[in-house]
């Protein structure tokens, strides 16, 4: 089952793709949008925006939290 959550799981350039709670968890949102923080250079602020999914919410809250974290100014587009 683990093995098969793991696959679920797509990184890659254009961000992650995966099921929210098989395969895609909060800590997976947490560690990518900390990541990307760190790598952004301006400083001017990050504009989030997401789709109307009900995972989009948890999604949102990891990504600006983190965000936030790394020390940049967020847009929230909803």
């Amino acid at each position: 089952m683990m093995l098969r959550a793991a696959r679920s799981l797509r990184i890659s350039p254009a961000g992650l793709r995966g099921i929210v709670g098989h395969g895609l968890t909060a800590t997976h949102v947490l560690d990518f949008a900390a990541a990307f923080g760190t790598f952004l250079e301006a400083d001017g602020p990050v504009v989030v925006g997401r789709d109307p999914r009900v995972s989009s919410l948890m999604i949102r809250e990891g990504v600006l939290g983190a965000l936030l974290a790394a020390g940049h100014d967020t847009v929230d587009l909803g």
